[in-house]
């Protein structure tokens, strides 16, 4: 057995050994009472029905920290839950990722590039004041400031208000991706007198039109929402708080979910499934299909990421699929370009296969001498320091050398993307509705997750063009031009390695949770069943 393989299975064994030895003590509720009711869901009422009940808290551990909540510096894919309980978007997304009236209760193109909102009556911000055109004008406006990080809107040349409650987008082009932006954080419509009040300190105090009003945050402990109680869907939410507690060790989460100290656990690894199974106090809830991926991200600004042959070579020289069949336990597999191999945009005839000779060719012609990088690990990811130990034996293998170095996710990401002060990362993407936002975000010149700015005329043409028809099989035929040049022949920025599975776990008592295969958790519509 390789040395990397035998480190897993003993790191693994450890893993289990701590969940058992931190469950066998007698289980005890969040007040710390025994036997009684437990006061998180006394407020919650009894029926025989299966209806949504109204009261009681839920806690949610999971992994990481929020990035930021004001809307516009939003970026990491991990901050869906703590923002979408603040703000409603003027637009959803259904389960087959379709776009669905929120805020916006119906549109209409007169042409190819207007559209007009019809938007919800009767809204209210938290701060008491109204949810109407001239709000939604501020947004979009600010989306596209010089302040913002979000690329989505970029097309909207102007925002004009036709009533208090119409208004239209003028368009520079024909957008085909614009109404499922207006789902993600374009859509998150914020109070413009709270942005003026607080200005730049606005992410500390932020208000929506959300379910749930924000009361407070301890930096990588806990975020504790409460009810809105004007919010405009009656009767919604059901629960009088929602708390997330940052809990890093999936460990200390599952052993959290055991106890009853928290309700919802999430980035359940897939060798801890068994362990949860047998628990009947447990559910376990997972999507069809997971857009999440896992591999390695860089700076190709910075060398040796700046020269191409490099980058192709480490292409080559990564096994996929034995990384995947190590890491996924059967639960994930393989990935060569940027959109999961299930989605419409994907091509599915693009493999790129595990050929060390060519690695050591392309490194040759390269013309780099003792090749060599440092990648950022994230501390809280369940699949480091494993699949960087991969990668790090793999890559030698070809004669790259890999320097490791473990920092708290939050601060990892910061240092990657923010400061662009790192060579790369082992890290991976969250899902997008629609295969243009993902590629605004990663390839486009400029765009955030791009460090390196390193695009070509071709491929932003492409992308322009795959985002300018309606027609999803003529779009599909352009993306698999862009899956290639982003894969293979440019290698932008992100080297997709596998499928990360999206698995969720349950207290039994806690309903209305559905999973979402974009990886991002929506928790708005949970209620407690005593």
């Amino acid at each position: 057995m390789n040395k990397w393989k035998m480190k897993f299975f003993v790191g693994l064994l450890l893993v289990l050994s701590i969940i058992i030895v931190g469950c066998s003590g007698q289980s005890s509720s969040k007040d710390g009472s025994s036997g009684q009711e437990n006061s998180k869901t006394s407020k919650s009422t009894k029926s025989d029905d299966n209806s949504p009940k109204a009261g009681g808290e839920v806690v949610v551990a999971t992994p990481g920290d929020v990035i930021n909540l004001d809307p516009i510096l939003s970026t990491s894919g991990n901050d869906y839950p703590f923002v979408w309980a603040v703000y409603d978007t003027l637009v959803k997304y259904n389960a087959d990722l379709e776009p669905q009236p929120a805020l916006a209760e119906s549109w209409e193109f007169p042409d190819d590039k207007t559209i007009i909102f019809h938007l919800r009556k009767g809204v209210k911000f938290h701060d008491g004041t109204d949810f109407d055109a001239e709000a939604v004008k501020f947004n979009i406006e600010r989306a596209n400031s010089e302040k913002s990080l979000i690329p989505d809107l970029r097309h909207v040349e102007s925002v004009e208000v036709v009533d208090s409650h119409t208004v239209k987008l003028h368009l520079s082009v024909p957008n085909a991706s614009i109404l499922l932006a207006l789902t993600e954080r374009p859509g998150l419509m914020a109070s413009p007198t709270a942005i003026e009040k607080y200005g730049e300190d606005f992410q500390n105090h932020p208000v929506g039109t959300g379910p749930f009003k924000f009361v407070s945050r301890v930096p990588n402990g806990e975020i504790v929402f409460e009810k809105f109680d004007d919010y405009w869907k009656k009767g919604e939410p059901y629960i009088d708080k929602l708390t997330f507690k940052i809990m890093q060790e999936e460990t200390t989460r599952i052993n959290a979910l055991k106890s009853g100290d928290v309700d919802i656990i999430e980035a359940i690894s897939p060798f801890s499934v068994d362990s949860l199974k047998g628990d009947s106090k447990i559910k376990l809830e997972q999507p069809k299909s997971s857009h999440r991926s896992k591999g390695i991200v860089f700076n190709a600004s910075k060398p040796p990421f700046d020269n191409l042959k490099f980058r192709q070579a480490l292409t080559h020289a990564i096994n996929r699929e034995e990384i995947a069949k190590t890491l996924s336990n059967g639960y994930g597999e393989p990935l060569y370009q940027l959109f999961p191999n299930d989605f419409w945009a994907a091509d599915p005839d693009l493999k790129i296969k595990y050929d060390p000779e060519k690695a050591k060719q392309l490194l040759k012609e390269s013309g780099i001498k003792n090749p060599s990088f440092t990648m950022l690990v994230s501390s809280q990811d369940f699949y480091e320091p494993m699949f960087s130990d991969i990668i790090t034996q793999q890559l030698s293998e070809v004669g790259i050398e890999v320097k490791t170095e473990t920092m708290e996710g939050t601060a990892a990401y910061h240092k990657m993307w923010t400061e662009k002060n790192a060579q790369a990362f082992s890290s991976g993407t969250a899902g997008k509705p629609d295969p243009h936002l993902l590629l605004e975000i990663w390839a486009i010149k400029e765009s955030f997750f791009n460090a390196g700015d390193q695009s070509t005329e071709e491929l932003d043409n492409l992308i322009l063009q795959a985002n300018s028809t309606n027609d999803q099989a003529e779009r599909a035929k352009i993306y698999h031009k862009i899956d290639r040049i982003i894969a293979l022949d440019e290698v932008v920025n992100n080297i997709p390695v596998m499928s990360v599975p999206i698995i969720y776990g349950l207290d039994k008592k806690v309903h209305g949770f559905e999973p979402n295969g974009l990886g991002k958790s929506n928790y708005n519509s949970l209620w407690i069943e005593q």
